[in-house]
């Protein structure tokens, strides 16, 4: 920074013109992929692995969904 102050500065409006990342496809596919690989064990014949996995898919699911911030679109009020 002492070199080039500006070659450093323009790292750090570049981090602050960024948007946050919106969508949360993220979460989704892990849930497919979870669900996938519950189906795979079932059709493989270990139907105590496919559960296992169906529960802690849902456990992780439960703790991300209540970890979520509250949606501005929800909390707008809704005319009638």
């Amino acid at each position: 920074m002492a070199e080039d102050p500006e070659f450093a500065r323009a790292f750090q409006n570049q981090l602050r013109q960024q948007p946050a990342a919106q969508g949360g496809s993220n979460g989704k596919t892990a849930i497919a992929v979870a669900m996938l690989f519950s189906a795979i064990l079932l059709l493989a014949g270990y139907p105590a692995g496919a559960l296992t996995c169906l529960i802690v898919t849902g456990v992780f699911w439960a703790m991300w969904w209540c970890s979520k911030g509250p949606d501005p679109k929800e909390t707008e009020p809704r005319a009638p």
